[in-house]
């Protein structure tokens, strides 16, 4: 990204304080996972601490989505269950979920955030079903890929509500996408926008490169698949009108992107069917007030 192009985003976010903060369990838990020493029980009770995360940990596990055939009790049997890595990526998605949470009350006037979050857990299971269909070797890091690659739309609610109107007020009166609209309005798009605060967060550059060009994989000159399968996740959920990502328009896949993942049609519907079962099952989890 150019370093102006860089410095006009943060001066645009003038009201970055706005924005939370990445919680510090997560920092805290990525260092007991990190600790070869660490065990179920060192997991659990780091995250015992937080009543709400023990609760969406616990609600999870013994939902339909892991579909476990005895219920389980506690936070040490969950982890133990589930493995690390799954507990980090539901620890995670918990966090994300709070961040979108703390939006609703900025825009609910203009657009229901519900729906934007209800886009993005679709994202991230087609891209987590792909990933699994194509043997991608960590198919979890798809899915947090797919959870956030809008995230720069929920840094606008939260930074530069007062523009937003207008942005969404350009989306319908003109019936174009979002980017096109933040381009005439914001001179600046979520992708950009998004790919500057997975910096400042911290995240891992995969993420970085899913956020800045899920809607221009063939740009990217890192992490193409990984790209390439979030973009065409985006695309999929689109076409099953699952949630919202601010417009109506169905994005067309970038012929690259088919291409670079290599699915056939059988393989596409399957992907569909499966993903519209596990969708209905993981969004009780996280539902919003």
């Amino acid at each position: 990204m150019e370093k102006n192009v860089h410095l006009k985003i943060i001066s645009e976010l003038g009201n970055i304080d706005a924005l939370p903060t990445i919680p510090q369990v997560v920092l805290r838990l990525n260092g007991v996972l990190a600790d070869p020493n660490s065990s179920a029980r060192d997991v659990a009770k780091l995250l015992g601490e937080d009543q709400v995360i023990t609760t969406r940990i616990l609600k999870l596990v013994n939902s339909a989505f892991y579909g476990y055939a005895r219920q389980v009790k506690t936070l040490t049997q969950a982890v133990v269950i589930l493995g690390f890595r799954e507990v980090k990526n539901i620890v995670l998605t918990s966090q994300i979920f709070d961040l979108f949470k703390s939006s609703h009350k900025n825009i609910r006037d203009l657009f229901d955030i519900n729906q934007l979050w209800t886009h993005s857990v679709g994202c991230a299971v087609i891209a987590k079903n792909i990933g699994e269909r194509i043997r991608y070797l960590e198919p979890e890091a798809l899915f947090i890929a797919g959870l956030i690659h809008d995230i720069g739309k929920v840094v606008e609610i939260n930074c530069i509500p007062d523009k937003m109107p207008d942005v969404f007020r350009t989306v319908q009166e003109e019936n174009i996408s979002m980017i096109e609209a933040e381009k005439k309005v914001l001179e600046v798009t979520h992708c950009e926008i998004g790919k500057v605060m997975a910096e400042m967060w911290d995240f891992p550059q995969l993420i970085e490169y899913v956020v800045a060009y899920h809607h221009k994989p063939s740009l990217s000159r890192k992490f193409e698949q990984e790209v390439a399968i979030v973009h065409v996740a985006n695309c999929m959920v689109r076409m099953l009108e699952i949630g919202s990502g601010g417009d109506s328009l169905i994005p067309q896949i970038d012929p690259f992107s088919w291409e670079r993942i290599g699915l056939d049609q059988d393989t596409h519907e399957e992907i569909l069917t499966h993903s519209l079962e596990a969708i209905s099952e993981l969004l009780p989890v996280f539902q919003m007030s």
